[in-house]
């Protein structure tokens, strides 16, 4: 929420949604695709590596406690939500997936986790059906990176982007990628995640740069254009294509999620044609501009970009 000028309270901005028709859509299309990918899974799969730290079976538990934590629950209590707490930094992010994976059950099965998962999934559903579009505006807590009260609406946007982005890893590493997130899902979903990239730029390094503009220009499916403005120390993030880049990156909207999920190295990617750049020679500046974070560093960031993040 931010204070109007008369010293009310407007709500945040909604992530492209403007009814609460068009929200319930977005989360079945998004939902049912995530479904056909957790029906996907091989049973003998379950119990196996998923990424460095995680098995298959973690993922519909994650999912599960997410969308209790940050959804269900903050829509359900709104104000009088009692279990509040911030998580700033990316290592209080990792420390919070840690305490809610000890509280699993020993032995939890992946079906007892998906069931779970299918159960908060119906809270989420009783909660939305009769909403209006004015109930959107309600508050709504997040926990993530400085947010505090938002609305409704943008709790919903955050559990759309949640869903895409492990159901998106998800269809990644069972190597389905003929089980794909409707266009629009998938759209919005990257566009978050090139917003996420504003909000994680190395302050010092772009005040020493000073000006800097960088183009992800992603065509295919899901395409888009989004401006990555570098000035004051800062950074922020438009959509369209400037025609003063310094560094112009062209690459699908998967080779991006890709790139930024950390599945491939990047450098990789250039090789194989998958990132084509123009200005090769500002690579290093943006590596300075857009290190990895750190653990321990304080980010605050929009709904979208939390629920991405997490």
């Amino acid at each position: 929420m931010r204070a109007a000028k008369n010293g009310a309270m407007e709500p945040t901005k909604l992530f492209g949604y403007t009814t609460a028709a068009e929200i319930r859509s977005d989360l079945e299309r998004t939902w049912s695709v995530l479904d056909r990918l957790i029906e996907a899974v091989p049973p003998e799969r379950w119990k196996t590596k998923y990424g460095p730290d995680w098995t298959y079976q973690d993922v519909p538990y994650h999912l599960a406690y997410f969308d209790r934590v940050m959804v269900a629950d903050p829509i359900e209590f709104g104000t009088a939500l009692q279990d509040r707490f911030e998580c700033l930094t990316i290592g209080q992010l990792n420390d919070w997936n840690r305490a809610e994976f000890a509280r699993r059950r020993p032995g939890q099965t992946a079906q007892e986790s998906i069931a779970e998962m299918l159960r908060q999934r119906e809270r989420i559903r009783a909660l939305i059906a009769p909403l209006t579009d004015a109930d959107l505006q309600k508050p709504a807590f997040s926990h993530f990176f400085g947010v505090g009260f938002s609305t409704v609406g943008s709790a919903l946007a955050g559990a759309r982007q949640h869903a895409f982005s492990e159901g998106w890893e998800l269809a990644q590493r069972l190597g389905r990628r003929d089980i794909t997130m409707p266009e629009s899902v998938f759209h919005s979903g990257v566009a978050a995640y090139v917003g996420l990239m504003g909000s994680m730029v190395d302050h010092e390094a772009a005040r020493r740069i000073g000006h800097f503009t960088i183009v992800m220009d992603m065509p295919g499916y899901a395409s888009g254009a989004w401006t990555i403005r570098v000035a004051e120390g800062g950074a922020s993030v438009t959509d369209g294509r400037a025609q003063d880049a310094d560094l112009v990156m062209t690459l699908s909207t998967d080779t991006f999620m890709t790139m930024f999920k950390k599945l491939r190295n990047p450098a990789l990617l250039m090789l194989t044609r998958k990132i084509r750049v123009r200005g090769l020679s500002k690579m290093g500046t943006f590596g300075k501009l857009f290190p990895d974070p750190q653990l321990d560093a304080p980010m605050r960031l929009g709904v979208e970009s939390a629920a991405a993040a997490a």
